[in-house]
């Protein structure tokens, strides 16, 4: 993703954002350079209709003007330049960074993405640091177009604990936990239809502050929540209605969303992964990887030193029927993923024996890329596999991105996606997905933040993006 020039952030602070204080400003800037344009071609049209003086030439006509004019346009250069200065500088201390969670409907035919995005606004800054206030908003946008269709300032306080959980939709409506409430948002404008913080009428039984102890159930179309009186109830999508749900395990139910993963580094990747063929796999090894099986001597589990590999069609079990499936070197590279265990490891469940001889190998290569991921990122109806790989070594160095078709050892095309790190992703249809990137680090003083997102092509590797800070789309 290409940084914006100095005309875009200008152009970009000349926009009406969430901050009241900017709209006041700019509305006032907008006011001042109107009256002054008025005035302006009021004094010329003036000057030219009743001038009693026909001798004077228009040139010495129109000269008179050149002091009110100098004078004028100072008088709006001055404000105007001033706000723009402080405007920008301000948005170079901003920042805006998506939560990884969507939910994914279409509109008018074409896909769009609902996201909550954290926003850290500049009020403030220089030598001693940067100030300012933080809040939430949600955005929706076009995929296809990469355009936004509504972007709204969520109502509740932020959290430094606990962020907003999406939680489902159902027909028109999103709904979001968000600081101690469910939030029922028109997915099509973003206006919140409802906000949900207590059971019944009285306050004093309401929902717990903690997004885990709140969950979308998708076999009943309800929200599952625990309340502050320790009893568990269920929200009905449909009408809105509560009640209590009785005969459940508390713990056992929410568990898994206890234990959930919410970071995911799929720029990693997976070393290796299950082949079609029995017993077989799809292995990312180096040329010193080979030379030690065929010594008998174990594979390091380091990324150091490992970085240079290639792509494997085979078993460790017989090394020299390992199969070199194409000759391009991937830097770091491992198979694209999205889902992640927290209790299971790739070697166990592939069911590996613990007692066969290369055990400790495939843990060592598992180790390297993201062990805990399941298996690989999968388009239905589609025989491509993603690689994720670097284009150096360098701190920060970009993603790129490889469809290779595994049954014939041929990429079909590869792209720079401009992240340092991909976060999520997400399967549209059968020729697309949407990555959520980063691109660079340290973020909202973190190392964790989507930046943008991208709409992939699995066709051709066609990109259509969104910058999720400065609201903009761009195509490679």
């Amino acid at each position: 993703m290409k940084d914006l020039s100095l005309m875009d952030k200008i152009l970009f602070a000349l926009r009406y954002k969430d901050s009241i204080l900017h709209n006041v400003f700019l509305t006032i800037i907008f006011i001042v350079a109107g009256i002054f344009i008025l005035f302006l071609f009021a004094y010329i049209f003036k000057r030219i209709s009743h001038s009693s003086n026909f001798e004077n030439s228009p040139k010495s006509r129109f000269k008179s003007l050149i002091p009110l004019t100098i004078a004028g346009f100072w008088m709006l250069v001055f404000p105007v330049g001033l706000f723009l200065l402080i405007e920008v500088n301000l948005t170079d201390a901003s920042s805006a960074a998506a939560l990884d969670q969507a939910i994914v409907y279409e509109l008018d035919g074409n896909p769009v993405a609902s996201m909550v995005v954290k926003v850290f606004s500049a009020s403030e800054t220089g030598s001693e640091g940067t100030s300012g206030s933080n809040y939430y908003k949600i955005q929706a946008i076009d995929l296809k177009k990469g355009t936004l269709i509504f972007d709204k300032k969520m109502k509740g306080s932020y959290s430094t604990y606990h962020d907003p959980k999406i939680l489902g939709s159902l027909k028109d409506n999103l709904f979001i936990f968000h600081d101690g409430r469910i939030l029922v948002i028109d997915k099509f404008s973003g206006k919140t239809v409802h906000s949900i913080n207590s059971v019944g009428d009285s306050d004093e039984v309401s929902l717990l502050p903690e997004p885990e102890m709140c969950k979308f159930d998708n076999t009943t179309k309800s929200i599952v929540f625990k309340a502050n009186n320790g009893l568990v109830y269920s929200l009905n999508m449909q009408d809105l209605g509560i009640s209590e749900k009785k005969s459940i395990d508390i713990d056992k139910y929410f568990t898994k969303e206890k234990n959930t993963f919410t970071t995911k580094y799929l720029g990693k990747g997976m070393s290796i992964i299950k082949a079609s063929e029995k017993g077989m796999f799809n292995i990312f090894l180096t040329d010193s990887d080979i030379n030690n099986l065929k010594e008998g001597l174990e594979v390091s589990s380091s990324v150091e030193n490992t970085e240079r590999r290639y792509l494997y069609n085979g078993s460790l079990d017989n090394v020299m029927g390992l199969k070199k499936l194409t000759q391009e070197v991937f830097l770091l590279g491992g198979f694209l993923f999205n889902q992640v265990s927290n209790d299971k490891y790739f070697y166990d469940n592939i069911g590996i024996d613990p007692q066969n001889k290369n055990f400790k190998n495939y843990v060592n290569l598992s180790g390297r890329g993201e062990s805990k991921a399941l298996e690989p990122f999968k388009t239905e109806g589609s025989n491509l596999s993603l690689i994720v790989h670097k284009k150096s070594l360098d701190s920060g160095a970009n993603t790129l991105l490889t469809a290779i078709n595994l049954q014939e050892g041929k990429s079909t095309w590869s792209i720079d996606t401009g992240a340092s790190e991909i976060h999520e992703c997400y399967n549209i249809d059968k020729d697309h997905i949407m990555l959520f990137c980063q691109d660079g680090y340290n973020t909202m003083g973190q190392n964790f933040s989507t930046n943008f997102i991208l709409y992939v092509s699995l066709k051709d590797g066609t990109c259509t993006g969104f910058d999720v800070k400065y609201s903009r789309s761009f195509k490679f």
